[in-house]
């Protein structure tokens, strides 16, 4: 990639757990709780600025109104992963899975 900014948050380093439930650092503004239903968030646009700032949106927003907000920008991407581990890219990008090497029979 090059002439673009790439942010990630996430709340796989810094976070604690109680009962069933992770608690990371991001703070919903609305609740004054931790933001849920996010592990991570990447956004990919022209500014690092910009960027910085989206993915803690993104996190409070959730999954759904994160995506959708993102896909309302223009020359704004993300990658979004769920607590309950699926992927989740906005309109601009295409999600490819690595599968590890094939093995080769002589």
């Amino acid at each position: 990639m090059t002439d673009v900014a790439m942010v990630t948050a996430g709340n796989y380093e810094q976070y604690f757990t109680m009962g069933q439930q992770v608690y990371g650092h991001i703070i919903n503004p609305h609740t004054g709780y931790p933001s849920i239903g996010l592990r991570s968030v990447t956004i990919i646009c022209p500014d690092v600025e910009l960027a910085d700032g989206l993915d803690e949106v993104v996190f409070v927003k959730g999954p759904t109104a994160g995506l959708a907000f993102i896909n309302s920008l223009k020359g704004v991407d993300c990658t979004l992963i769920t607590y309950d581990n699926r992927t989740l890219v906005s309109r601009g990008m295409t999600l490819n899975y690595y599968h590890g090497p094939t093995a080769t029979h002589p």
